[in-house]
């Protein structure tokens, strides 16, 4: 006996089958989504080396510090020790106030300087920090004293540039100058040539 034939789904059992499709659909999207997001703050964590709350926080204050970000790297010997948390500007002298955590097994010296660098020429700006030889260390909620600000490229590039033209604009009055002694060194045969002509003059009186 033939089995019979299966019933083709009401259009109310297609819906039902495209809604719940269209919600799984939905459902594995908002997870693959929350998985990159995790995954991001567990590499912004990593990218320093340790978290922000196993550190203990510095200051340091500059005179620039454009390009400089909160989570932007603090580095000793090109090796992460720390993150920036905080950029405040001082309401009296008008200059950024850097906080940075630094990782609790890190003892800087009292007279370590900090300086804002640049990853290559046009990559991302971060603090490096240069250990200093004092026996004494700089507390929790300390200060680095010594410090350097950032290198402006663009301000970079237009003395590139000035210092280019001015060199160019030596050379181009050095080549008129030439020219002009050239021009009077030929005067000064010409006159010599008029003297001849006087040594000729002489001799017609002679004869």
């Amino acid at each position: 006996m033939n089995a019979p034939p299966p019933r083709a789904a009401s259009p109310e059992q297609s819906a039902a089958r495209k809604a719940l499709s269209r919600q799984n659909t939905e459902i594995l999207v908002g997870t693959l989504v929350l998985i990159v997001f995790a995954l991001f703050i567990i590499y912004a964590f990593a990218g320093t080396g340790i978290a922000a709350k196993e550190g203990y926080p510095v200051t340091a204050q500059f005179g620039q510090v454009d390009g400089l970000a909160v989570g932007s790297q603090v580095t000793i010997a090109g090796l992460p020790v720390g993150q920036v948390t905080k950029l405040d500007l001082d309401p009296k002298e008008m200059r950024p106030i850097v906080t940075m955590t630094i990782d609790r097994s890190i003892k800087l010296p009292t007279d370590s300087s900090a300086r804002v660098a640049t990853d290559g020429l046009l990559g991302p700006k971060f603090i490096k920090i240069d250990p200093g030889g004092d026996e004494e260390t700089i507390p929790p909620g300390g200060h680095i004293e010594y410090v350097q600000d950032a290198v402006i490229v663009e301000r970079l590039l237009q003395k590139i540039v000035n210092d280019a033209e001015a060199r160019h604009e030596a050379r181009e009055r050095g080549a008129k100058g030439g020219a002009g002694d050239k021009k009077n060194g030929a005067g000064d045969k010409t006159g010599a040539g008029d003297k001849n002509g006087a040594g000729d003059k002489g001799g017609t009186g002679d004869k």
